[in-house]
């Protein structure tokens, strides 16, 4: 099936194909039907307080798209690109984000509890009051993020490469 999304002045800013997956029994008493988005191009667009969770978006190149406040819980990102992207305040708990570039991202009060962001780019992003409870933060690129206020526990997983002075800014919880 072809959608066409088309910005706020009705000019058709995208076009691209998706499939919706087979019925996840592991979802839970809500059962989510899997949005397939992989490898599509999606620019500037406002999805903000939209449920794509268990959505397919490998390999999609989404620079500037504006998420916030949606709910991703369980997508899989591996290698997408959202540089510049709005992810403030989304719900990325077990969500795949490794490989992903994710340079400039805002995703400030995001909870990306138990998400996988390892070889993730991360340059320049804001994590500031982001729950990083249980997640894989292994051979990212931090430089330049910021970690304020960031929530971690004993499961989030961490290079060498944070530094005690970045980790000061954060707060330990359980």
């Amino acid at each position: 099936m072809i959608f066409q999304i088309k910005d706020k002045d009705d000019c058709t800013r995208v076009i691209f194909e998706y499939e919706l997956g087979e019925r996840q029994s592991h979802w839970g008493p809500r059962e989510q039907l899997g949005l397939v988005i992989s490898k599509a191009a999606i620019i500037g667009v406002s999805l903000h307080n939209s449920d794509l969770s268990g959505a397919n978006l490998s390999d999609a190149y989404l620079s500037g798209v504006k998420l916030g406040n949606s709910r991703l819980w369980h997508a899989d990102l591996r290698g997408a690109y959202l540089r510049g992207a709005d992810l403030k305040g989304v719900n990325l708990h077990r969500s795949n984000l490794s490989r992903a570039d994710l340079r400039c991202v805002d995703l400030s009060g995001a909870d990306l509890s138990r998400a996988d962001l390892e070889y993730a780019d991360l340059r320049g992003a804001d994590l500031s009051r982001a729950n990083l409870s249980d997640a894989d933060l292994r051979r990212v690129n931090l430089y330049g993020i910021s970690l304020t206020d960031a929530i971690y526990n004993s499961g989030t997983r961490f290079d060498s490469s944070v530094s005690d002075t970045m980790m000061s800014t954060m707060i330990l919880k359980g």
